[in-house]
């Protein structure tokens, strides 16, 4: 349960997560956006870009994949050990909605986010934690970050798909948050063949917002690591363009071109292949 503050007036008040107060309009809307463009979509059966999933499977992922949050903290859902076996439960779900109607499928996504949220308000400022596919722990009220991100990135596949000039709003500290809710699950995502050997260190500046570290030592990662003063790679990033590089939608060298994204450091080079050291996501 929440939860109740006696304040000085005698009025009692919810202790709420600082968090969720700030990501729950940005959930909110980003479904709304989601909705908006499946059901002004022409067909729904046209590809993604980068993917074997049509624009119907995407939203329907999105249905599936929103309710494991409120399954996590309870115990009850399953976790992917890497990136195979999360292909492999993203593929069982998406055969799990009994209905193609894209009102139905619409009406369901606003449900499930709708019962997340009131669950995780319900924790209020005892949020609990669970592990994360790929083993990092995250609490339930940040993880929530990570549905934004499904939100974000896959409704910009989605107006891709639809060939939109430019294709999905995404606000600079919606893309903060989504990158933020990444740091405690990242060392359970390098990819070992592609950082194997890797010893380097790089300061993330994330412009108009924070700063981050992430040290890999001999192929294993440490993220904030303590060690500043021995940067290799200083990374400025607008954080829309970051977190679109990162996801692999986009290419670093348009955004590189456009001033959105900068390296400079002892090896400032390294700052090309960061992702890279990455599974895709």
């Amino acid at each position: 349960m929440t939860r109740l503050i006696p304040q000085p007036d005698g009025v009692v008040t919810e202790a709420r997560s600082v968090v969720l107060e700030r990501l729950e309009p940005a959930l909110l809307a980003s479904v709304e956006r989601v909705a908006t463009l499946v059901l002004d979509a022409p067909d729904l059966l046209v590809r993604v870009p980068r993917s074997e999933w049509t624009m119907l499977d995407v939203l329907r992922h999105l249905v599936t994949v929103t309710p494991r949050y409120a399954r996590w903290p309870e115990g009850r859902q399953v976790t992917a050990v890497g990136p195979q076996q999360l292909a492999e439960l993203n593929a069982a779900d998406l055969r799990e909605p009994d209905v193609d109607d894209v009102a139905s499928l619409c009406a369901r996504l606003r449900d499930e986010l709708g019962s997340v949220l009131t669950q995780i308000r319900g924790h209020g400022l005892g949020q609990p934690t669970y592990a994360f596919h790929g083993g990092g722990r995250v609490r339930a009220d940040s993880a929530l970050r990570i549905v934004l991100g499904e939100y974000l990135i896959h409704g910009w596949d989605m107006a891709q798909a639809l060939g939109h000039p430019w294709p999905w709003p995404i606000e600079p500290a919606s893309a903060w948050m989504v990158l933020e809710a990444l740091q405690p699950i990242l060392p359970g995502w390098v990819d070992p063949s592609r950082a194997q050997g890797l010893t380097a260190t790089f300061e993330i500046r994330v412009r108009g917002f924070g700063r981050r570290v992430w040290a890999f030592r001999r192929g294993r990662l440490e993220v904030d690591h303590a060690s500043v003063g021995n940067r290799d790679v200083v990374l400025s990033a607008d954080p829309v363009a970051f977190l679109l590089v990162a996801d692999r939608r986009e290419s670093p060298w348009k955004h590189i071109a456009r001033g959105r994204l900068a390296a400079w450091g002892r090896r400032p080079w390294l700052a090309l292949s960061l992702v890279d050291r990455f599974h895709t996501p």
